[in-house]
């Protein structure tokens, strides 16, 4: 785990607060990246507020109880079966320093809790890719969205294979 981390834990509703500041950090550039849209603190306010957090699950990742949250993994439940977005946010001085793995790999020992067998990354992040690769994930990278799609079924053992380009 990440030197930054001091837990990694599910987000309840009493945290409403800690990702609402998480999220408000983010540059415009990493808010479309997260949402698809740049949205502004009024409008990102009110998503947390307005957020159903039963329909979601949420994992945290804090950098002590002064530091805050430092970086976050939602997945959303998708209309197909088994099939659940993840989107995942770190705070820009934390990056490259192994959070979004960390909460990663977290999520793939907590798998079995979730009906998931896919999870898909609508904006095809080349974090996120690299760490399927980190995990040895099979994925399908293409270029319209989801340009990620991790299958949860099929765990390789020599790498992480892009399922949908093989040779």
């Amino acid at each position: 785990m990440s030197a930054l981390i001091t837990d990694i834990s599910v987000l309840r509703p009493e945290h409403r607060h800690a990702l609402q500041l998480h999220l408000l950090s983010l540059s415009a550039d990493d808010r479309y990246q997260r949402f698809g849209a740049t949205l502004g603190d009024a409008a990102l306010i009110q998503w947390v507020r307005d957020m159903a957090w039963s329909r979601s699950c949420w994992y945290g990742a804090w950098a002590g109880a002064d530091a805050g949250l430092v970086g976050v993994l939602q997945l959303i439940p998708l209309n197909a079966k088994g099939v659940w977005e993840m989107a995942l946010t770190v705070r820009p001085a934390a990056r490259r320093s192994g959070v979004g793995s960390a909460m990663f790999a977290t999520l793939m020992q907590d798998i079995s809790s979730y009906p998931i067998r896919e999870l898909v990354c609508h904006n095809g992040h080349p974090a996120v890719r690299r760490m399927a690769e980190v995990l040895k994930l099979a994925m399908c990278c293409q270029p319209q969205a989801p340009r990620i799609r991790i299958n949860l079924t099929t765990v390789t053992h020599s790498g992480a294979v892009d399922i949908c380009h093989r040779r």
